[in-house]
């Protein structure tokens, strides 16, 4: 831009000179920075995009001259007449802000791009600085349906087979895929006895009935872009059964002379698992039947 110079001379010999002053020059003036504060992002679960939700409300007037907002006082008067300066604020405000995630994946702390949208008479006379933003992108819930537990025969442990065979998952983002295995713990490794009901709901007897399961699954990274970190999946409580393991107990041979007494009866057994045998049975005794 083009500086008009007015040029003062004095000295004792100035009456010896013929002074010709520069009338004008050129000089820049640079855009100032205004750095905008205020503005937030609000978490969100993932949804496979980098839209993010923001909030630029706490933009005041006041935020933007701590951020470099020039004000600037005017001479003026009052309605007496009486010399006054006018504070008056250059004519700058935000009129929208939009922003975006730099990726789309789960995260805490996440960069936020803004894009800040002004208007005003100043406006050309600045550049728009926004502060450095974050938010979180938290993982999507899932649902899943039609797990069923097998029905196992006791072995000694509270192991627990998750069939997955014809579950469902619910949830997932467009065509991603995860992939889920399950593990499975019986609240305990014995049979649990109970009522056994007919079809009519009449108590035919006790046996083995179901008891709880503890459920906990695992995802793994799928096909179509589908990232395990970007879905949650909750274990559950479902119920399974366990039937008593098969034992057979077979007397051992033995033999007596007539009139003698009979000798100390023993037997055998198999089909007890984990380790366990006769000294793990509640009762446990041989009598002769004739």
């Amino acid at each position: 831009q083009t500086v008009t110079l007015t040029t003062v001379v004095s000295g004792l010999d100035l009456d010896n000179y013929s002074v010709t002053p520069q009338a004008t020059t050129t000089a820049e003036i640079t855009k100032r920075d205004l750095v905008i504060s205020g503005i937030t992002v609000a978490d969100r679960e993932y949804d496979g995009t980098t839209t993010a939700t923001v909030d630029f409300s706490g933009v005041t007037e006041a935020v933007l001259i701590a951020g470099g907002l020039v004000v600037r006082e005017l001479p003026g008067t009052d309605g007496s007449g009486n010399a006054i300066l006018t504070q008056v604020t250059d004519a700058v405000s935000i009129s929208t802000v939009t922003g975006a995630f730099r990726d789309a994946n789960v995260g805490g702390g996440k960069p936020v791009d803004l894009t800040i949208n002004a208007t005003g008479n100043q406006l050309a006379n600045y550049t728009l600085i926004g502060d450095a933003v974050t938010a979180t992108i938290t993982p999507k819930v899932l649902s899943i349906a039609d797990v069923t537990i097998d029905t196992k025969t006791y072995d000694g442990t509270t192991n627990a087979t998750v069939n997955l065979g014809g579950a469902s998952l619910t949830g997932l983002v467009g065509s991603e895929t995860v992939t889920v295995t399950a593990t499975g713990s019986f609240s305990s490794k014995d049979v649990t006895l109970g009522p056994i009901f007919d079809a009519d709901g009449n108590q035919t007897g006790t046996g083995p009935v179901e008891q709880s399961v503890a459920v906990v699954y695992t995802l793994a990274d799928g096909d179509d872009g589908g990232l395990a970190s970007n879905y949650l999946l909750a274990g559950e409580d479902l119920a399974g059964l366990i039937n008593p393991a098969a034992l057979s107990i077979t007397a051992n041979d033995g033999k007596k002379v007539f009139s003698e007494l009979d000798p100390q009866l023993t037997a055998r057994a198999t089909g007890f698992v984990a380790g366990e045998d006769v000294s793990d049975l509640a009762s446990y005794a041989i009598e002769r039947v004739a």
